[in-house]
């Protein structure tokens, strides 16, 4: 049985196969509990807490992916989906109002990290756990947070945009307009296409790019910098746990970037992931590399409001060579991107898991080093009150390191991801600095040759 077959079951009811993202992401999480997506919502105003709590309510009705629990099956690998009755969702009310302000960030830190502790439970009525936070009387916070299995990144964007629609809806007293569309249709879909006579054309798009060469990929300072790296637990046992560097990019440097984008007529994502990948060449010393890509999924418009994992990290294939110019490279990456984005539902990898009698399986292959851009939307207003995505973390996929970038409004923020086990922080953090002096040459002299580019130094 193949992996499309195994994942295209006739559906029982209320009971589904895995959907592809979600199948990889099983094989994937061993012990680990770093797959797991989390956000907290600001709230500006003067809150009607009965609207909000409807809202939390309607939401989970209105979407099945909300409903959803993941049932083992005896002597199989995989579980199912199953997707239970409209449940009555707990949105526990904290109360900071009358705490200082600094013992309110300690406490906030506290909730964000039980909640990620309880996000590996993938068998309660619903996965998402909702908490709202009275920071004051006209400020609230949302904690949302769900096991990765059921929320990517993107439909955390889509989930603050429904409860503010839901709000005010429930404020003006009418009902929230259309049906969303479910993940296990969407699912279905997916699985579809890839059986289709289209979709066995654009697989081959990705029949060209070995795979099998990702282990071999490495800096030259990583196993160095593991060594180095102190001997936690964490790493004894083996367990995927990353660690995160953030750092806000100067409002001057971010203009630059922007505008260099536009004279090339490339996208901000086109220019920063050339940034990315002519630094990986420059730290791994190999000509070929391959990085995994972030795709949201979401590539037909009637998808971009459904909740659920659609994201996937696809492989982009990176030839670069000491005779080409940055803005070569910029244009080459940008046509990359646009026939990466187009054929993403069509890439899988060759050896999934599939539900059959249970056996020891190898870990399954991953990309190294990664690439993901965000883009966040300006605050939603509901009915006088303001609604922005204050913080998040998702995590649906292992690496060594990952490159995070996040467009809020017109702010620049770069989040660089590690596994510790093979990159300590002292190296992350010459990472992200030589990445700022990289990009400064760059915004500088885009026709730069990548040879002429000064040497790295530790």
């Amino acid at each position: 049985m193949n992996e499309i077959d195994t994942l295209t079951q006739t559906m029982d009811l209320n009971r589904y196969p895995l959907s592809m993202q979600q199948a990889r992401l099983w094989a994937l999480q061993g012990t680990s509990q770093a797959y797991y997506t989390q956000c907290t919502i600001c709230l500006e105003g003067a809150l009607n807490i009965a609207a909000l709590l409807y809202a939390f309510q309607h939401m989970v009705e209105r979407h099945e992916i909300l409903r959803t629990t993941l049932q083992r099956q005896p002597d199989r690998e995989l579980p199912v989906q199953v997707v239970s009755s409209p449940v009555e969702v707990s949105s526990p009310l904290i109360d900071l109002i009358h705490v200082p302000a600094s013992s309110q960030a300690i406490l906030l830190n506290m909730c964000l990290a039980s909640s990620q502790q309880t996000a590996k439970n993938t068998d309660a009525p619903s996965p998402l756990l909702a908490y709202v936070i009275r920071i004051s009387s006209e400020k609230h916070l949302i904690l949302l947070c769900l096991p990765a299995f059921f929320a990517d990144g993107y439909a955390l964007i889509e989930m603050t945009a429904e409860l503010s629609r839901i709000y005010a809806s429930r404020m003006k007293g009418i009902d929230p307009a259309n049906e969303p569309m479910q993940y296990a249709d969407v699912s279905d879909w997916q699985n579809e296409a890839l059986t289709s006579e289209e979709g066995m054309t654009l697989r081959q798009y990705w029949r060209h790019i070995d795979l099998s060469q990702l282990p071999a990929i490495h800096l030259l300072f990583e196993q160095e910098g593991a060594e180095k790296a102190s001997c936690t637990e964490v790493e004894r046992k083996n367990i995927f746990a990353p660690s995160l560097i953030v750092q806000s990019v100067e409002e001057q440097s971010a203009n630059q970037v922007t505008l260099l984008a536009q004279h090339y007529a490339v996208s901000l994502d086109a220019l920063l992931l050339s940034c990315w990948e002519v630094l990986l060449w420059q730290l791994s010393g190999q000509r070929n590399l391959i990085i995994g890509l972030a795709c949201n999924g979401r590539n037909k418009d009637e998808f971009m409001d459904a909740l659920g994992l659609y994201t996937r990290f696809v492989p982009v294939e990176t030839h670069l060579q000491e005779n080409q110019s940055f803005e070569q490279v910029l244009a080459t990456v940008h046509k990359t991107l646009l026939e990466t984005t187009r054929r993403q539902t069509y890439f899988t990898w060759d050896s999934p898991p599939t539900n059959t009698p249970t056996t020891p399986l190898a870990p399954p292959p991953f990309f190294p080093f990664c690439f993901e851009y965000e883009r966040w939307p300006a605050p939603f207003i509901a009915e006088n009150i303001l609604f922005s995505l204050d913080q998040r973390a998702c995590c649906i996929e292992p690496f060594s390191l990952k490159l995070n970038i996040l467009l809020v409004a017109t702010h620049l923020r770069l989040e660089l991801h590690y596994d510790p086990q093979n990159i300590c922080m002292a190296f992350a953090q010459r990472v992200v600095t030589l990445l700022n002096t990289l990009l400064a040459q760059v915004l500088a002299q885009p026709q730069t040759l990548l040879g002429q580019l000064p040497p790295l130094t530790f």
